[in-house]
């Protein structure tokens, strides 16, 4: 996912997720995948896919916001 995204704050912020959070980011904003067709591509519950969603895109911006709070 690193290769699509050009701004290295955003791609720092990546870097923290973990695999799963990743793959299910990857899948949700560059496949443009519903929670619910990654929960049943995954093999998992929709309820886990958007809970684990949410997670990432936290830490994502709580990684941004911290680097341009000076």
């Amino acid at each position: 996912m690193e290769e699509v995204v050009s701004d290295p704050l955003l791609n720092q912020a990546i870097k923290l997720l973990t695999p799963k959070e990743k793959l299910i980011v990857e899948l949700a904003y560059i496949h443009a995948m519903s929670d619910r067709t990654i929960s049943q591509k995954l093999g998992v519950s929709h309820q886990a896919i958007c809970k684990t969603r949410k997670r990432a895109i936290t830490k994502i911006r709580r990684h941004m916001e911290e680097k341009y709070v000076v």
